[in-house]
Formats: C-alpha cells, structure tokens, sequence
C-alpha cells in the first residue's frame, strides 16, 4: 500500500535542506585570485574582499620583520589563484574574510609560521589546526628563524593590539597571547599605563597560541572569547601612551605604544613606579 505525504509536511524539510545547503556553500573552499598583499596575514583579492590568515599574527607595521614578512606572502601569491579554505564564523570585526589560505598544497599560514615571520594567535574557539601551527611555531623557534632570531627578545606573552577609548568606540581593549610553549599562569603578571595606573591579572591559565581579552567595559565578542575587565580607573590616553606588560616579579615582558591611535615603534621605555 502506497503512503501518501502531504505536500504541508514537505516544506519544512525542504527549507531546513535549503538552509543547510547554503551554510554549506559558505563555508566551502574557495579558489579565489589576489590583487595585493596587505601586510605578512592579509590580503585583498580582485573582487574587493579582503582575507586574514587565520590562526597567526604577523608583525605590525615599524615592528621588526614586518616588511620581510609582506615580501615573503607577496612572493607566494602573486599573479597566481589561491584556495581558501573557511573555519569558525568566517569574518572578523574588520569585516575580513578568516580562512587558511593554500598556494598550491602549501598552506601560507603555515609557511609564515615555519619562517619565523608570524606566531600563533588563536582567537576563542580552538583552530583544527592548532598542532600543526604550534609544531611549525616550535620549528622556527628550534632554529631561531626571525621572530626568534638570536638577536630578538624572546618573549612568553604579547600584547598584539590595544585599542584606546575614543567617542567613536567607548569600548577600549587590548589583546595579550600566549608564545610561550608550555601554558602559562597570567596571575601576577600587571598591566600598566604610562600615567601609572595598575591592573594585575587574575588566575587564569592560557595556552600556547591563544589570546584573551582585558577590556574597560563589556564588549561585543564570541562567546567563547575570555574577557577580564580591568578598573574603571585605569585608562589609556586617546592621543598616545603607552601600555606595559610586567611579569610577577615586575620586569617588563612586552609593551605597545601609540600616537593618535596608530602604534608606534617598540622602543623600550621605563615603566612608572
């Protein structure tokens, strides 16, 4: 006996194929062609979009290795068809593309990572890649390529960005990551301004590769993203100044200064007592 289904009973499996279908196609690899690099973890392609390499950093513009890091991404992708291959939300904040980017069977991510041009910096959610980064992270180090040449200070935790209080956006914040290569204990360690204002971490263990978040109010960001909130009273001065890390034992490990909002050199400066 033959059963008939009703045509009502269809539709919602249909949408629910039809939505399926197209988170599909969002996340699907790409290949894509490239119209210049940006910096070492961003490019731009020929229909306007813009990628970041997912699962690094590379150094900022007036920080060391910076332009070699360009040339060695320019040198892999120009004039030629990439893939992209899509993780986790898909953009960032900035409205860039996330993904893994391939030249050939070569992941570019990875490649900048075994130079010793970028770290790993991993945002909320962990990366499926997360030890095969690390592992081409620890190569460079072994070797002490760039990042960790001889002649580079080695650092344990990095203050990759800090983004002063200004009317446009109230929610100031700056983002530390762990280079270490064992997880690290971030309580103890202080973050300090240039005016003296003081904010120790608390307990919280981080991994090697992961970044968290210490902001001055409640910001909009993935769930799965850590946010401690420092004090009301320490605040960064929105023409310039400059933040310092400290280690418990209160020695300077990092420190990111900047002028009318844009970062500036990392000159060491003596943090206030």
């Amino acid at each position: 006996m033959t059963t008939a289904i009703s045509f009502r009973k269809l539709i919602p499996a249909a949408l629910f194929l039809a939505v399926l279908f197209s988170c599909l196609q969002a996340f699907a690899d790409e290949n894509v062609r490239v119209d210049r690099v940006i910096d070492g973890d961003t490019i731009k392609l020929v229909d306007g979009r813009k990628v970041r390499l997912l699962g690094i950093n590379s150094p900022e513009r007036r920080e060391p290795y910076y332009h070699k890091a360009r040339r060695f991404l320019e040198s892999r992708v120009r004039d030629r068809e990439v893939r992209l291959e899509y993780e986790q939300d898909g953009e960032d904040g900035y409205g860039r593309l996330l993904a893994y980017v391939y030249a050939g069977r070569s992941m570019l991510n990875e490649e900048l990572l075994s130079e010793g041009l970028a770290h790993v910096m991993i945002i909320g959610e962990s990366s499926k890649y997360e030890r095969r980064l690390l592992a081409a992270q620890a190569e460079a180090k072994k070797k002490r390529k760039a990042l960790w040449s001889v002649w580079t200070r080695a650092k344990v935790l990095k203050i990759t960005s800090l983004h002063p209080y200004n009317p446009s956006r109230p929610s100031a914040y700056l983002r530390l990551v762990c280079l270490a290569d064992r997880p690290l204990q971030l309580a103890g360690h202080v973050l300090a301004n240039e005016a003296g204002d003081r904010f120790v971490l608390p307990r919280f263990t981080l991994a090697p590769g992961y970044s968290v978040i210490v902001s001055a109010a409640d910001i909009d960001l993935s769930s799965s993203q850590v946010v401690f909130r420092w004090p009301g009273i320490m605040k960064f001065n929105e023409q310039q100044d400059t933040a310092f890390l400290l280690d418990p034992a209160g020695n300077v490990i990092d420190q990111f200064s900047y002028s009318q909002g844009r970062p500036k050199s990392r000159k060491t400066k003596t943090p206030p007592q």
